[in-house]
C-alpha cells in the first residue's frame, strides 16, 4: 500500500499533488489492510514516540498544536 501511495506522489503528471482521501480509499478498497499487515508492521518498527513524549508535550505547551 505504502509503495503505491509513494508512487502516486512521485508521479510527475500529478504536479506535486499528494494522493487525496478518495484516492487513498480507492487503493485501500483494492487491497484492504489485514491483521497480518498490521502484525508485520508492528514487528518491523520500533516504538520511538514514547522516547520523545516530553519533547512533544513541551512543544505543544510552548507553541500550541500545529
Amino acid at each position: 500500500m505504502m509503495a503505491k501511495l509513494e508512487a502516486m506522489d512521485a508521479d510527475p503528471s500529478r504536479q506535486g499533488r499528494s494522493a487525496s482521501d478518495a484516492e487513498i480509499a480507492a487503493e485501500r478498497a483494492k487491497d484492504p489492510i489485514s491483521a497480518q499487515d498490521l502484525a508485520e508492521a508492528l514487528q518491523a518498527t520500533r516504538p520511538s514516540a514514547q522516547r520523545f513524549e516530553q519533547r512533544y508535550l513541551d512543544w505543544q505547551r510552548d507553541f500550541g498544536a500545529v
